[in-house]
């Protein structure tokens, strides 16, 4: 077992464990924006060529409340995961290094921002696969 760390490297190694989480951050978070991104846009256009296929030929049909609905949530999480890229963007513009003018969010609320757009633009994603697949029935 590891013997426990000497108390004059403590600062050192928990600015270690610091630099290393900012760059975990640094790497997934865009990559989880730009996955957002590809899902919602690819699931929107992938349901567009569905209704233009199923008005020529197909076995299948999809009722229009439900094609209505997960295009809605579709888009909708576009534009959620655009807040959430404007979020971080315009944080970082007001954020002040100047303590007489620091008129920012609080680190908790930030936080909070950060995570509720890009997990309300899954949770749009998920609706709208839900709705398509299960309105799913075989043409007459």
């Amino acid at each position: 077992m590891a013997e426990e760390i000497p108390t004059e490297y403590v600062g050192e190694v928990n600015l270690e464990y610091y630099r290393a989480n900012m760059g975990l951050t640094r790497d997934f978070g865009p990559l989880a924006i730009k996955t957002l991104m590809t899902l919602n846009s690819g699931a929107f256009i992938v349901l567009l060529t569905f209704i233009g296929n199923t008005a020529a030929q197909s076995q299948f049909t999809i009722p229009l409340n439900n094609l209505k609905y997960s295009l809605f949530f579709f888009l909708a999480g576009l534009c959620l995961t655009a807040i959430a890229i404007a979020v971080p963007y315009i944080h970082s513009q007001k954020a002040n290094p100047y303590p007489a003018h620091a008129e920012q969010l609080s680190n908790t609320g930030l936080l909070l921002l950060m995570m509720v757009f890009p997990t309300l633009a899954f949770g749009g994603f998920i609706a709208g696969v839900v709705l398509s697949v299960n309105g799913i029935v075989a043409a007459p």
